[in-house]
């Protein structure tokens, strides 16, 4: 019961069904947060609540305090969406029993957002390592998944792996301790990162480990390695980077311009011949023969010229390439130059040429159908 100078009528006792939430759990199961939602409070927008005497009741109703707030356990407050954070303070005036209890304050209404107390179970706020944009014990409040983190710049960085600091703001978190802390807020949803970055030690087989992750990567995922990317840097300092777009947007402005090329030349040839073709309709051939037939045309030019095209393009590339084998001095180079063929960058203009013939053929058809025979053959030219 409640002590003689703090009646029983001056507390509420609110009894919470868990439902199945504790069915999942495995004993022993202890309180680590307390928090409340905007359907109970949503009529007081600033007020002060006293907690204490948090009690679980069992399937033979019996009743067990298993919060009392007496011992020295490091509760906190959620931070809130707001400006003014929330206020907790430990008390013999918050008590309805026994020594001590917690006073909650709130000055700014609830929201969407459940407010209430939490025992961290690590650090709090979160110790974070924080890019150019911000300063050594600064605290901020991100959103991780749509829940409020508080964390605490403990240092600075200027660099990190894909992430330019200096344009966007970047914390690192230990992961183990966000894991830890998102299980314990309500709402709190952990998602695996989509990045990780793995360092070796000196001695490791670097083979033996990428051949280990590899297998373990779904064909979804994909696996960059720095070494690697740094010796074909150095072997060739115009490989990767901005020239693999710089080559993709030139294959692109090639293949439109022969699209253009083709579809022109074979729309041009169609009016030429439009007599024979609309004679040959004339005589019998069905839509298909014609169609046939001026596939074999289109397909003999393509033939002819990606294979022409091909071997001269690569005899051309070597001759040129081969006045670049010098020093700055003009001395052969030693080791000599060894120029290569990039094999998609081969396959990929070939299927950009196979791809402009078949839309320049989409054309010549198009073309062929939309001829008139009765006007063809009246003009007769």
């Amino acid at each position: 019961g409640a002590p003689a100078d703090k009646p029983a009528a001056d507390w509420s006792f609110h009894r919470v069904p868990l439902g199945d939430a504790t069915e999942s759990l495995v004993p022993p199961v202890r309180l680590v947060a307390f928090f409340m939602s905007r359907q109970s409070f949503t009529r007081l927008p600033a007020a002060t609540i006293a907690l204490d005497d948090i009690t679980a009741i069992g399937p033979g109703s019996a009743e067990i305090v298993i919060e009392g707030f007496e011992e020295t356990v490091p509760w906190v407050v959620l931070p809130n969406e707001g400006g003014v954070p929330d206020r907790l303070q430990r008390s013999s005036e918050a008590a309805r029993s026994g020594g001590l209890g917690l006073t909650y304050s709130w000055d700014e209404p609830f929201t969407s957002v459940p407010r209430g107390i939490i025992i961290p179970p690590g650090p709090y706020p979160l110790p974070a390592i924080g890019g150019p944009t911000y300063q050594v014990g600064e605290s901020v409040r991100p959103k991780v998944n749509g829940q409020l983190v508080p964390i605490t710049v403990a240092g600075l960085i200027n660099y990190f792996p894909t992430v330019n600091p200096a344009s966007q703001p970047l914390l690192m978190v230990s992961l183990e301790d966000l894991r830890q802390y998102l299980k314990r807020i309500p709402r709190g949803i952990y998602r695996p990162p989509e990045h990780l970055w793995l360092g070796l030690d000196p001695g490791a087989d670097r083979e033996a480990v990428i051949e280990d992750v590899k297998e373990r990567m779904s064909f979804l995922m994909s696996l960059r390695d720095r070494d690697r990317e740094v010796d074909v840097a150095r072997r060739d300092p115009l490989a990767g980077g901005g020239w693999n777009g710089l080559t993709l947007l030139g294959m692109f402005t090639v293949t439109v311009a022969v699209v253009l090329t083709l579809a022109l030349h074979g729309v041009a040839a169609v009016r030429t011949g439009r007599v024979d073709l609309i004679v040959a309709q004339t005589l019998g051939f069905s839509r298909f023969q014609l169609t046939a037939s001026l596939a074999l045309e289109r397909a003999m030019v393509a033939v002819v010229g990606i294979g022409v095209g091909s071997g001269v393009g690569l005899w051309m590339g070597r001759l040129v390439l081969g006045y670049l084998d010098i020093t700055p001095r003009g001395r052969p180079v030693i080791p000599p130059m060894i120029p290569i063929v990039e094999d998609w960058v081969a396959g990929s203009v070939v299927v950009g040429l196979v791809v402009a013939t078949l839309l320049a053929f989409g054309f010549v058809v198009v073309a062929a159908r939309r001829l008139h025979a009765p006007e063809v053959l009246r003009i007769g030219e």
